[in-house]
């Protein structure tokens, strides 16, 4: 599972469980480039020259109720200004309850991950008259689907949506924002993993880089509400031009199981940190942790960092250089007749050695998000559920000095509900 939750878990379960250091890039030979194709120009001296930080200004929350995962009701829409954190609350309050948030090309993203729909806001039009398209079509519907990430394709009208509740051939939908009234467009297919019984690949995140979408497939038996992964995290290639899964180095075997989300290990697009989440239900066994990617040579560089170094099982991660990145961590304890659940912690590390650098939040029931801000200046913690006992940390969203110590204040931002997502724009 990734970020949040799948809806079937955000309608039954009363808390939220997403759930030997890397090496250097080698060098790019005329085998590597052979291999990959003149098509593919992800050359590390291409893409690691500093790519520019993205001019935001604003961070937009979505949220839910306070502390119910069951049925919440809508969530709403909020912006928290990025120098002078101001709150704007309820910009619009018929979110989703299981929702998600992306914003790129000056547009605001929102999928309901319940419902199958995607939202598309302009922020420059004060997020009036958003744009729904749903996620499904006759055969495959939009309620079941679960969208779990978009993004936009440069240059063109396309969107490319992961689709975590559908089956391998209808994984990633590809919409036109162009004919929202279409849906889904075209359908593109992944390969499903051989020891996966359900016949989901459990599409979930998508990094854009050098003209290939690249989407993390978590391959977990659902089988009986299990979400057991089957064998190692993959990461499938898409190519832009074809709307297809490259068909050289297509797939990328990961050494850690159940991964999430991507973060960029660098300044370029093509070696990335992802936050594998392992057996999630379980105390952390060295089954996953944070690893390191090569998207060029399209392979893994090892864990930077295992779970059972974390204490923690990784939900995502967010770098704001090669030798400080943070982790948002699932807490389970080895008990009897089954592992409990201890709840949420954000700590820091260093990507460059592997090593914990400490922890910089109380344990909360539900941690939604820690992400580093574009000018990688702040860190913003979006505190859904407190700690069961404590009531602590507090709701809100809390900005602190991404400086790797500076621990969560007292006090967060209101903003009116839970926090459940966060974008900057």
């Amino acid at each position: 599972m990734t970020r949040n939750t799948t809806t079937t878990l955000a309608a039954t379960c009363t808390f939220a469980l997403l759930a030997a250091s890397g090496c250097g890039t080698p060098a790019m030979t005329a085998a590597d480039m052979a291999k990959i194709g003149p098509a593919v120009d992800l050359a590390p001296e291409n893409l690691d020259i500093g790519t520019p930080v993205p001019v935001a200004t604003n961070a937009v929350v979505t949220t839910v109720a306070f502390g119910s995962m069951g049925n919440p009701g809508s969530g709403h829409l909020t912006t928290v200004g990025l120098t002078d954190q101001k709150v704007t609350k309820a910009i619009d309050t018929s979110i989703g309850s299981d929702n998600f948030v992306r914003a790129e090309g000056g547009k605001v993203l929102v999928l309901d991950h319940t419902n199958g729909t995607l939202r598309v806001y302009d922020p420059k039009a004060g997020f009036k008259a958003p744009v729904e398209i749903k996620t499904g079509d006759m055969t495959q519907k939009a309620a079941t689907s679960n969208p779990h990430d978009v993004a936009l394709v440069p240059a063109s009208s396309k969107a490319l949506v992961t689709l975590y509740g559908n089956d391998a051939a209808h994984a990633v939908g590809l919409i036109d924002l162009a004919t929202p009234a279409m849906g889904v467009v075209k359908w593109i297919a992944l390969p499903q993993a051989m020891k996966d019984p359900d016949g989901k690949p459990e599409a979930s995140e998508i990094h854009l880089c050098g003209g290939f979408a690249f989407v993390t497939v978590q391959d977990l038996d659902e089988t009986n509400f299990a979400f057991t992964p089957t064998g190692p995290g993959r990461i499938i290639a898409i190519d832009l031009a074809k709307d297809a899964v490259d068909t050289t180095m297509g797939v990328i075997t990961l050494m850690g199981a159940n991964p999430n989300g991507f973060s960029r290990d660098g300044t370029g697009c093509d070696i990335v940190l992802t936050a594998d989440a392992g057996s999630q239900f379980k105390a952390p066994d060295g089954g996953g942790g944070i690893e390191r990617v090569d998207l060029t040579l399209r392979k893994s560089l090892g864990m930077v960092i295992k779970d059972s170094d974390l204490k923690g099982h990784p939900r995502e991660i967010s770098a704001k250089s090669k030798t400080l990145a943070y982790a948002n961590l699932t807490l389970i304890e080895k008990g009897a007749p089954m592992d409990k659940f201890i709840g949420n912690q954000v700590v820091a590390i260093d990507p460059s050695t592997g090593k914990l650098l400490g922890t910089i939040s109380q344990v909360g029931s539900f941690i939604a998000f820690a992400q580093v801000s574009p000018d990688k200046s702040q860190l913003f913690v979006g505190v859904h559920d407190p700690d069961f006992v404590t009531m602590m940390p507090k709701i809100g969203v809390y900005v602190v000095p991404a400086d790797g110590t500076t621990k969560l204040g007292a006090t967060p931002l209101d903003i009116g509900q839970g926090p459940y997502a966060i974008a900057f724009y």
